[in-house]
């Protein structure tokens, strides 16, 4: 499902400095859903909605308590949670 991408004032989408690289997820109906939602409301597709996240674009709200370092095991990386 794609939807209407905002484009630049020359008729392209948004493009970025660097090359995109897929990049798979697994996520449950609901969150699908719900993503579907959030980028819908924003009138972007679900990639450009997590790129705009990613880049801080889109803020998030992060809570104090959701605030605390992690190792994330699987590479020994800090990982900020």
């Amino acid at each position: 499902m794609s939807y209407s991408v905002p484009r630049n004032p020359d008729g392209r989408r948004p493009s970025y400095e660097a090359k995109k690289s897929r990049v798979n997820l697994s996520l449950t109906e609901v969150s699908i859903d719900g993503l579907d939602i959030l980028a819908r409301t924003f009138n972007l597709s679900r990639s450009e909605f997590v790129e705009r996240i990613g880049r801080g674009l889109i803020p998030i709200a992060i809570t104090p308590q959701m605030l605390s370092v992690q190792v994330d095991e699987r590479n020994d990386d800090a990982v900020a949670v």
